[in-house]
């Protein structure tokens, strides 16, 4: 019997997604915040938001990926990066943006590949100068000599995938996946 009630509550919630109500929100706003603010959220700085914004776009165009300009790129870009600096759901994230929430997993799966195939040209050790400026700058910040860099892990929570779902268990026996992060002495 409690079986067959979790059967119609799954019916139930999946019915929810097909009269999602879009909330209206405007985006801009947050374009808008200072940057501290921004950074804050985003775990960007406006700046930093701004170039990769482009750096995406004309990849995209280029890969063909992209076939015209969408002008709400920036909206999709903010999504796809809120997701990836808070412990929001995809749920909450649809919500905030006044999306759907199978639109947010389509955007964050877009967007992350790009990021991946972007990877190999963004991503570059630095030369034997900036190596030693970053140095002196991580030593005097945290007294550990002879530090470029930091690197962190954490995990994002995910529902239990359908294949495979034992690879995702974290140490904390939750569905997860880990995130790397290595940055260099301004970030």
């Amino acid at each position: 019997k409690s079986v067959c009630k979790l059967i119609l509550c799954l019916i139930d919630d999946e019915e929810d997604d097909r009269i999602w109500e879009k909330v209206t929100v405007n985006v801009e706003e947050y374009r808008m915040m200072g940057d501290p603010s921004f950074r804050k959220h985003f775990r960007l700085t406006k700046p930093m938001f701004e170039e990769l914004l482009i750096v995406l776009k004309d990849y995209l165009i280029v890969e063909g990926h992209l076939k015209r300009e969408r002008r709400y790129f920036a909206h999709i870009l903010l999504m796809v990066l809120w997701i990836l600096a808070t412990p929001d759901t995809f749920r909450s994230v649809a919500l905030r943006f006044g999306v759907c929430p199978g639109k947010v997993h389509e955007y964050y799966a877009y967007i992350i590949e790009a990021l991946r195939e972007l990877g190999q040209f963004l991503i570059k050790w630095p030369n034997a100068d900036q190596r030693q400026r970053m140095k002196a700058s991580c030593e005097r910040r945290s007294g550990f000599p002879g530090v470029v860099g930091i690197i962190d892990v954490c995990h994002v929570p995910i529902s239990a995938p359908s294949e495979e779902p034992a690879a995702y268990r974290d140490y904390k026996n939750q569905y997860s996946i880990s995130v790397q992060a290595v940055c260099d002495d301004r970030y």
